[in-house]
């Protein structure tokens, strides 16, 4: 009997329910963020170009925190999950974009935001692996 793959197809089910849990975690993050970016950009007296540094950081600590979610002890590769949660919340922005806007396009800017997604997320995910794998030892 050989258990290896026996438990590698079992955790590979629970690999991905924590990479959409962390998808999911960086979208409704985003939503509350950008709530809270726009009343905050009502309230003050801002003007419109702080409008693109502010959707940048809301993207980036949603992406953090939801590659912090993604992270799992015993899985491996925390790092791995967490980019590939900033992958995918950049790639579905760029789907969204492409439904509801009609001027999005392949560009270097958007190999540069998958790439800063990637970098966000997997330092979120070893972040999350190691805070969990720290709180399991004591």
């Amino acid at each position: 009997m050989n258990l290896s793959s026996n438990t590698t197809a079992q955790s590979e089910p629970r690999s991905f329910a924590h990479l959409i849990r962390g998808l999911v975690t960086a979208l409704i993050l985003s939503v509350i963020l950008v709530a809270a970016a726009a009343a905050l950009l009502l309230a003050m007296p801002f003007n419109e170009s702080h409008l693109r540094p502010a959707a940048i950081a809301v993207s980036v600590i949603s992406i953090f925190i939801g590659g912090r979610a993604a992270a799992k002890p015993g899985l491996g590769k925390a790092w791995l999950n967490g980019g590939i949660v900033g992958v995918a919340y950049f790639l579905l922005l760029f789907v969204l974009g492409i439904i509801f806007l009609a001027d999005i396009s392949l560009s270097p800017a958007l190999f540069i935001m998958l790439a800063v997604g990637f970098v966000c997320g997997a330092l979120g995910g070893v972040m999350g692996g190691n805070a969990k794998r720290g709180k399991r030892r004591r």
